[in-house]
């Protein structure tokens, strides 16, 4: 079946009321999340089809996802290694565990982000020919990012357990719900800037660019205790995915969590800006289809 064919499928289901010259940001705000199950609903479909598909061209398959954080680690290692340094925080665990916890969770966050820019660049034109909501495009990009989660934070988990490092189910408990907040939060961030996305090719580009600057700003591979006593310590909180690394790993591992304060504010910002993004998006969206091509 062709994509023609399936998005005349999804007609009926996935067009966006007309909105009308008196309609408020606050009566657009109650649609989209009246709506809400049933737009994650169909982004969900959506993105397990396209991963379907992208597995099948794929000869190593979830390979891909864990071979990323394995090289980061190896990296760090090495990078260790030749410094003869520790990191505070990690020198009583073997290997790379520190590390690839802190990056596995900052690759969810990070991997959501870029997800809004391909889910877009993929999918926008449907935005004009049948009418669909964008928040469908917001849950496609965050499925299709918690499928590749999962995975690296399984690899994690198993490295922290072989370590000895886990302190119970509550642990792992916290460490899921910081690293799917983290998902949620650059998905939120991405569906904000990835329509620009479109229509400025190169803004996705210059995000790519900064991942590796945003990994090693989030303390992926560090303590916060590092920098103790310095302005870097205070400017670790403004960086976005730098709460959910340091509290994520922390719960994990069994030590104090520092950036809580900072995790809770990112997370509230997150949700306003994403249901932000979707009202405005539902209002000026037939304003950027023209240019969605």
């Amino acid at each position: 079946m062709s994509e023609a064919d399936r998005a005349g499928q999804c007609r009926p289901e996935t067009r966006i009321e007309a909105t009308g010259r008196g309609e408020t940001a606050a009566r657009l705000l109650h649609r989209v999340l009246r709506d809400m199950p049933r737009t994650a609903a169909i982004g969900w479909s959506l993105a397990l089809r396209q991963t379907q598909g992208e597995m099948r061209g794929n000869q190593l398959g979830l390979l891909w996802l864990v071979l990323s954080p394995l090289l980061y680690v190896g990296a760090y290692l090495a990078l260790r290694a030749g410094l003869g340094e520790t990191v505070p925080g990690a020198a009583a665990l073997p290997g790379g565990v520190f590390a690839i916890v802190g990056i596995v969770i900052f690759q969810s966050w990070f991997d959501a982000l870029i997800g809004q820019f391909t889910v877009f660049q993929r999918n926008a034109p449907l935005l004009r020919s049948i009418g669909m909501e964008p928040e469908i495009l917001f849950f496609s990009g965050l499925a299709t990012a918690l499928f590749a989660t999962l995975a690296r934070l399984a690899i994690a988990l198993g490295a922290a357990l072989a370590a000895g490092a886990v302190s119970g189910p509550l642990a792992v408990l916290g460490f899921f719900a910081a690293a799917l907040a983290a998902l949620v939060s650059g998905g939120a961030l991405g569906f904000a800037i990835a329509p620009l996305g479109v229509l400025v090719e190169d803004l996705r580009r210059a995000v790519q660019s900064l991942a590796l600057l945003l990994m090693v700003g989030s303390g992926a591979f560090f303590a916060p205790a590092m920098l103790e006593g310095t302005v870097f310590r205070d400017l670790l909180a403004l960086v976005p995915p730098a709460s959910f690394v340091e509290v994520g790993r922390s719960l994990l591992l069994d030590r104090p969590a520092e950036l809580w304060p900072a995790l809770l504010a990112w997370s509230a910002a997150s949700v306003g800006i994403g249901l932000g993004a979707a009202v405005f998006l539902r209002l000026s969206i037939r304003i950027l289809a023209e240019r969605f091509q």
